[in-house]
């Protein structure tokens, strides 16, 4: 149950995720903190530590305050994990000084920590979990948290997930669900929208010639984002169409890298391919290209396809999460992990450019905005107190 401080002032809502490095959920999250403080909600945005190229972001803008638990990240290991212990502690106190209303947090380890945080309070905040992927994640510290997480979830009143997918995907782990929203990703179309000047300046950067059809995979570099299938298909397709060039955008560890390397080599790709790191201007890099494949295994609800058909850009993806929802007929469906057919896609991709471009720009304005996220967020919040 949720006890309100003073009555007369918006509803206090706190969106709490451990970083805002470089992802998805953290894109997200911020666009939500934008649009539902437009809605009339006093929000907080809040992490662990300071820091990251989305902390960043969030300090230029105005609306919500944005905050973390510890003023400093340790730079030695054994002080973040006492630090990351003590979380739960931390943000109980919070909860207690600040008495908001919500708590929504977003991710496993969030999550666990608002659930750890909020039990045995007497009065406090109505707990939201944010739940975002269809796969377990790999590693004991992640297999921990969500185990962890699906043991905790019976006293959670309200999960929101991405996808209806998401939400079977918790439901079959073992997550006990009391009540449910699914909320789709928002983007923000007059932030990504086509830029030809930064496509130009781009496949400049990037050694492309005006001529050349680039297929772009964009995403950390990870076995589950399907780097290695998509450089597969490049060496397959290349033979049939001498424009075609293709490049991983995205970041990654050293180690990582070195395999995608070693990968390219073996393939005998040559100049054909690229190895790019994360752009600073993700809608020129969209714009650079001209169809972009998410080769993924799992997925949750894919925001660099959200913000490449907001771009303009031909669509080729896997049936992975919420993917085919989000392209409907706009863009090319195949199954994972299977390179003969997403080479096909591609080249009938390649066929189509300028027309799923077009109307998959459409379909994003008309479904997936950050203001219809944010009001059926706001919607599924409501209920959730009303509850």
């Amino acid at each position: 149950m949720t006890t309100r401080c003073d009555d007369s002032l918006p509803v206090k809502l706190i969106l709490f995720i451990d970083n805002l490095q470089i992802g998805g959920t953290q894109r997200q999250i911020l666009a939500l903190a934008s649009g539902i403080t437009r809605l009339g909600f006093d929000v907080q945005l809040l992490t662990v530590f300071p820091g990251g190229q989305f902390w960043d972001e969030a300090s230029k803008q105005s609306g919500f305050r944005l905050d973390s638990l510890f003023p400093i990240r340790s730079r030695f290991k054994f002080g973040r994990v006492i630090s990351f212990l003590s979380v739960p502690f931390r943000l109980r106190r919070l909860l207690s000084d600040n008495c908001p209303d919500i708590i929504y947090s977003m991710l496993d380890v969030a999550n666990l920590s608002a659930r750890l945080a909020t039990i045995g309070m007497r009065t406090g905040p109505l707990l939201v979990w944010g739940v975002r992927a269809t796969a377990r994640q790999s590693g004991a510290r992640a297999a921990i948290t969500q185990w962890l997480c699906r043991l905790l979830s019976g006293g959670v009143p309200l999960v929101i997930a991405n996808s209806e997918k998401v939400l079977t995907a918790h439901e079959n782990m073992g997550f006990r669900i009391q009540h449910s929203a699914v909320v789709h990703n928002g983007f923000d179309t007059d932030r990504f929208f086509f830029d030809a000047e930064g496509r130009r300046q781009t496949r400049r950067k990037w050694g492309v010639q005006g001529d050349q059809i680039l297929v772009g995979l964009v995403g950390r570099v990870d076995p589950m984002k399907g780097q290695g299938v998509f450089m597969k298909v490049a060496a397959s397709v290349r033979k049939q169409d001498t424009r075609l060039r293709f490049i991983c955008v995205g970041p990654g560890s050293s180690q990582v890298k070195i395999r995608l390397s070693d990968l390219l080599h073996e393939l005998d790709l040559g100049t054909s391919m690229i190895i790019a790191n994360g752009e600073e201007d993700m809608k020129q890099a969209y714009s650079a290209l001209d169809v972009i494949v998410s080769a993924s295994v799992a997925e949750g609800f894919p925001n660099v396809i959200g913000e490449a058909m907001a771009c303009g850009r031909a669509c080729v993806v896997t049936d992975v999460g919420h993917a085919a929802e989000l392209v409907g007929d706009t863009g090319i469906l195949v199954s994972p992990n299977n390179d003969r057919d997403l080479a096909l896609a591609v080249l009938r991709a390649v066929d189509q450019r300028g027309d799923l471009g077009a109307r998959g720009r459409e379909r994003v304005v008309r479904k997936f905005s950050i203001e219809t996220m944010a009001t059926r967020t706001k919607q599924a919040l409501v209920a959730a107190v009303a509850r």
